[in-house]
């Protein structure tokens, strides 16, 4: 099932940049100062990673991270991906991977508690996926369905919105498109709606929205 995520925990290196010191091996995800780099104020973070397995024409890979505390600059295999200051993330890296990587995060920290305080993963993603999911009560007591296939697609893809766990609508979506559904019968303020993105028999991407 969509998507799927390779953590890439320990070990990592840690190279002091200010101020400089000698590489050591840490352990991620952590905060420098549970690193013994507390009084570092930029440190260059490496992490070595093999090829995932071989990626099927409709799979596309990220690196994504849960949580940066500071300011990073993200490297893969010395290509420039992206930047992050605070917060979750994820740039797609498709290209740039090969049967042997490194992915290198050139961190700005503020003090100790700042550092890679999430997992970092590379996940296999559709080639399409959702977005901006959001739900709003019509008249009737039924909901309103709206959200945004991401990505490509060579074909149109099929929307089902569940909500506890009976189809409520559905429609067909063309990737890069905004999609709209109206559920064809009342839907509790508490029913938990989960939205599928669908290819053939392939489920690409699902995503819950809470009750309202």
């Amino acid at each position: 099932m969509y998507p799927y995520r390779i953590r890439l925990r320990g070990p990592w290196e840690a190279e002091p940049l200010d101020p400089p010191g000698e590489v050591r091996r840490v352990d991620m995800p952590a905060r420098l100062g549970e690193c013994g780099l507390g009084d570092c104020r930029r440190v260059l973070l490496r992490r070595r990673f093999g090829r995932p397995r071989r990626i099927d024409q409709h799979e596309r890979l990220w690196l994504i991270g849960e949580r940066l505390a500071g300011c990073g600059e993200f490297r893969v295999n010395g290509e420039w991906v992206g930047a992050c200051s605070g917060g979750s993330f994820a740039f797609p890296v498709t290209p740039l991977i090969g049967d042997r990587n490194q992915l290198t995060v050139d961190l700005i920290a503020g003090g100790p508690d700042d550092g890679l305080a999430g997992d970092v993963a590379l996940e296999i993603r559709c080639s399409a996926y959702l977005s901006d999911l959001r739900v709003e009560p019509v008249d009737g007591g039924r909901a309103r369905i709206s959200g945004e296939v991401c990505g490509e697609a060579e074909c149109s893809l099929d929307v089902y919105v569940l909500a506890e766990g009976k189809v409520a609508a559905y429609r067909k979506c063309a990737a890069g498109q905004r999609f709209e559904v109206t559920s064809d019968e009342s839907v509790s303020d508490s029913a938990q709606i989960r939205v599928e993105l669908i290819s053939g028999a392939v489920l690409w991407c699902a995503a819950e929205i809470p009750g309202r």
